[in-house]
């Protein structure tokens, strides 16, 4: 197992080896946890003890020294990723950014153009563009609304991506006009790695520092793995719900995770609707008390439906098309005017599963790009500060052997007007045990605080005395200032629908 910096962990174990020094993982995490917090990006936060230990094991197998035994409780792991975590809020650029080994996979099997691999597990989940499809993508980039977005190599973003749009047989999302940068499998004929980067950086949404009030209350869980120690502390104080919301939801979060523990819960072979209501419930209840509501259980989206059906109408020529449903998401975040988030729920397969890979990579971004969309048709003005986040999250099934039990983020901006960007954060764990609760729950509670931050901007952005339209006969209503996606639609044929295939 080799990795960057990989020597510099030898050399010193070879140090302490001359000095006849006991060497421990608990001795190498005080010794260097500097080095530590500096070689761990948020995407590792969740695999944080997995990933070090290994990377030490691997270390100390190369330079042939003898480990002591120690007991894995005492590491202080609490101060190593609180101190991680800290270092990537300060900077969005590190925590909105997803090169991790999940995220490649998912990319390499999630896109549908000339690069995908011939697999199955894609065939299923993406289909052969018509002729009408292809014209709505050359419609598309012919009516860009902001001057093209040049990098600092001269390189057009708009045109690069229609190069491999007008190329791809099968959909991808840059027949939608979206841009992951993160999938440099896609991309790599059309953008370097510093392009990429330069894509991704290029202003970054800014996630809000974690508060320290909330950061004090969670921290009294570290390095305690007992689970009536954690019940205890849980019960200590209550918060008032209007007074004290963040610290009312997050006690409250701690004490839902702990009862699956007290009560023995079933992590395995849950309905969607069990892993939503039971085990991911802090995500809704984040929302409680903004003004955005959060409606769970297959629902269409508007913004979605709205955009499938824009070119409905009576043309004389041809009967009314159908109206077309809006994509079904497990969760819906909204006011009473738009819609800002959503939410996917898997049943198992983890990350490398075909309704993740399908979710995750087509269906998911494209609803963000039509929510963006909606919203930008209702205050033009404001469509650079629009950002719309999802989640996406997985069960588990008894014969998997590793924690398939994730969620990860999709975060999608309009940065430079004609583009929509979407971003990543995770897969982040679930914490089944005591034993792995505060590591973990601490990343989950960080990002879905930062998440709902981030929305509530967007709802309250849209408020702005330069967004109202006095309608005219030239110019009757407001024109969206960012396009929607493609209204692809699958064949027909087949009526039974795979349990793993979902329209998008």
């Amino acid at each position: 197992m080799y990795f960057p910096h990989f020597q510099e962990i030898v050399d010193y174990l070879l140090v302490l080896k001359d000095k006849d020094i006991p060497i421990t993982f608990q001795k190498f995490l005080h010794d260097k946890q500097d080095f530590v917090v500096e070689h761990t990006n948020s995407e590792e936060c969740a695999n944080i003890v997995h990933l070090w230990t290994s990377r030490f094991g691997a270390a100390a197998k190369a330079a042939n020294v003898e480990l002591k035994k120690e007991a894995m409780k005492k590491v202080d792991w609490a101060s190593v990723l609180s101190r991680v975590l800290t270092k990537v809020t300060k900077d969005p650029s590190n925590i909105i950014n997803n090169n991790n080994k999940n995220n490649k996979n998912i990319s390499r099997s999630g896109s549908c153009g000339e690069s995908s691999q011939k697999s199955s597990s894609t065939k299923s989940s993406c289909g052969k563009l018509t002729e009408t499809d292809k014209q709505f993508v050359k419609n598309s980039y012919s009516n860009l609304h902001y001057p093209k977005w040049k990098l600092s190599t001269g390189k057009i973003v708009e045109d690069e991506m229609e190069k491999l749009a007008i190329k791809s047989e099968y959909e991808h999302l840059s027949h939608s006009i979206i841009m992951d940068p993160n999938d440099k499998i896609s991309w790599s004929n059309y953008f370097t790695e510093a392009e990429l980067d330069e894509i991704r950086d290029h202003y970054v949404p800014s996630l809000e520092p974690f508060p320290p009030e909330l950061q004090k209350y969670i921290d009294q869980y570290q390095n305690i793995a007992d689970l009536d120690q954690l019940i205890d502390i849980s019960l200590l104080k209550s918060y008032h719900p209007k007074k004290q919301p963040d610290l009312h939801w997050i006690s409250k979060t701690v004490r839902d995770v702990l009862d699956l523990y007290v009560y023995n819960y079933n992590f395995y072979n849950k309905t969607e609707n069990d892993i939503v209501r039971r085990v991911w419930s802090f995500l809704e209840t984040s929302f409680d008390a903004t003004e955005l509501e959060v409606t769970c259980g297959e629902k269409a989206s508007r913004a979605s439906s709205e955009s499938k059906n824009d070119e409905r109408s009576i043309s004389g020529s041809d009967p009314l098309a159908r109206h077309i449903c809006g994509n079904k998401m497990d969760m819906i975040i909204a006011n009473t005017t738009n819609e800002y988030g959503c939410g996917e729920a898997g049943l198992t397969g983890g990350t490398t599963s075909t309704k993740w890979i399908n979710e995750y990579t087509i269906k998911v971004p494209k609803t963000l790009k039509d929510m963006a969309w909606r919203i930008s048709k209702r205050a033009p003005s404001n469509s650079l500060k629009v950002v719309v986040a999802a989640y996406i999250i997985n069960g588990m099934k008894k014969n998997e052997i590793e924690n398939s039990l994730q969620m990860a983020v999709r975060v999608l901006d309009n940065p430079q007007g004609n583009v929509s960007r979407v971003l990543s954060l995770g897969p982040m764990d679930f914490p089944t045990s005591p034993a792995d609760f505060y590591p973990l729950i601490l990343p989950l509670i960080t990002i879905t605080w930062q998440i709902k931050k981030l929305l509530e901007k967007t709802s309250s952005s849209q408020i702005d005395s330069a967004s109202v339209h006095i309608p005219t006969f030239k110019d009757p209503s407001k024109q969206p200032t960012i396009s929607r996606s493609m209204p692809f639609k699958k064949s027909t044929k087949r009526k039974h629908i795979d349990s793993e295939t979902y329209p998008h």
